[in-house]
């Protein structure tokens, strides 16, 4: 059932607690001091909690957790899955239509487009997500989706375990007289929930006898690992401490026999995918990147197995193209439930230069519009110093006609953290936003300004969403 539409100007249930938070903090200096040390040793030891090699004592940094009513949690799953199932539905239009995605995609190459409307074993076209949302004082806000190869739910997993285990937050609880408890769900469980609902469907369509327990492996690239092997070696932890075969590997060391995808000899079901399709197409095409002829062919023995169902993989091997955030345009113009969710947004192209007012004014000045590249990540090809825009508005529209987007600014919100960096830590108002998977949440926090995208590479720390309801 497809969720009734957020309220264009009811402002949802704001963050609860945060200048309780913030007092109690102030008034708790040595509690607070150990329990960042605490929990920064923790997240040591968690061995996953930092970047691919980084030695032992030195980890990502992470914020103090936001806290929500259940009501403002329940409005943002809303938005949530409202906006997933138009973009579920917009697939399916492509695909029973593909003369729409020569229209909406024009770049995008063959092998790609060819993938896309291949039948991988289940319904969904992108079973896991993450939105990138504002919580702004008119509602929420939708930045982009990111269906290729999501990441962030292990970090978001570690913190909101570590604090709720922690003493801080039990003696909060006891600050506001045990009226309210805290509550988190964990977004591996989360993710974990998905793949087998998949792998369940897929297993039901096929007639090669799976497993109904099957050996999942997340498996990432070379060119993502120093990001991505140490989040799938602790989702992977994860799986396996709620019963499940979980391995974690590179494309490289998938192999294929008799019908089966292997990963170092040992027969996997379920690959959650973890690599781009950039990653994926580089390493099957001899002109690009320096692979050997056997790295290629694994390559593509994995895609024949995919194709003939040998292995259920999640997300599909093409769903990536649905992350274009050119879509955002078009989202707002075919889902008229949409537009109170996404920001103005605008393909650069001449079509901008045709419409009439005084829009190219707007996006040119650079203080109310942003540029983005459409198919980029991780804060990369970003544009949102007004003078940068400014510079590179012209050169953009007539040169790379397309290939961009103009993106009306979102105010993103400022919240009240704990952000620390190892166990030392300082608190103040910082920007954040909201990183959803669905059922599931964690936040990037900001040191930087309002030009600085929030993100990790960019110095943005992991935190979680805590929600805080009544005792009953």
């Amino acid at each position: 059932m497809t969720p009734a539409t957020p309220s264009s100007r009811a402002s949802l249930p704001p963050f609860q607690f945060t200048e309780h938070f913030k007092t109690f903090v102030e008034e708790n200096p040595d509690l607070v001091r150990g329990s960042i040390s605490r929990i920064s040793k923790r997240l040591d030891e968690c061995k996953d909690f930092r970047y691919l090699h980084t030695p032992k004592g030195i980890i990502y940094p992470y914020a103090s957790p936001a806290f929500i009513t259940e009501e403002g949690l329940e409005e943002v799953r809303n938005a949530t899955q409202l906006v997933a199932n138009c973009y579920e539905d917009l697939a399916r239009r492509m695909k029973a239509d593909p003369s729409l995605m020569e229209k909406l995609l024009p770049d995008v190459d063959g092998l790609t487009k060819w993938g896309f409307f291949q039948d991988h074993g289940y319904r969904k076209s992108m079973p896991i997500y993450r939105l990138d949302l504002a919580m702004t004082a008119g509602g929420l806000q939708m930045m982009e989706i990111n269906t290729g190869c999501p990441g962030g739910e292990l970090d978001g997993g570690l913190i909101g375990r570590s604090f709720l285990e922690d003493e801080m937050l039990r003696s909060f609880g006891t600050f506001l007289k045990g009226q309210y408890q805290f509550s988190f769900y964990d977004p591996r469980e989360d993710s974990l929930v998905r793949l087998l609902d998949c792998y369940a469907e897929f297993r039901k369509n096929s007639e090669r006898g799976f497993p109904e327990d099957p050996t999942i492996a997340l498996v990432t690239s070379t060119a993502q690992a120093y990001y991505l092997i140490p989040e799938c070696r602790g989702i992977a932890q994860y799986y396996r401490e709620r019963g499940h075969h979980a391995m974690v590997g590179d494309l490289f060391d998938l192999g294929r026999e008799k019908g089966m995808v292997t990963l170092r000899g040992k027969q996997v079901h379920l690959i959650f995918r973890k690599f781009s399709s950039e990653s994926f197409l580089r390493r099957m095409n001899a002109e690009k990147g320096n692979f050997t002829a056997e790295q290629r062919e694994r390559v593509r023995d994995l895609l024949e197995a995919y194709l003939n169902r040998e292995v259920c993989i999640v997300n599909p091997l093409f769903s990536t193209v649905m992350q274009d955030k050119g879509f955002l345009a078009r989202m707002r113009e075919d889902y008229p439930q949409l537009r109170n969710l996404i920001p103005e947004t605008y393909i650069l192209s001449p079509d901008v230069l045709a419409r009439k007012g005084t829009l190219v004014d707007r996006i040119k000045g650079g203080e109310e519009f942003i540029l983005k590249r459409r198919i980029s990540y991780g804060g990369k090809w970003v544009k949102l110093v007004p003078s940068d825009i400014r510079r590179s508005f012209d050169s953009l529209l007539h040169e790379v006609p397309y290939r961009w987007i103009a993106q009306c600014r979102v105010k993103v919100p400022k919240g009240f953290f704990l952000y620390a960096d190892n166990a030392r830590y300082e608190m103040g108002q910082y920007y954040y936003n909201i990183n959803s998977f669905g059922e599931s949440f964690f936040l990037r926090v900001s040191p930087g300004d309002r030009n600085t995208p929030i993100n990790a590479s960019q110095g943005g720390a992991a935190s979680s969403l805590v929600v805080v309801c009544p005792v009953s």
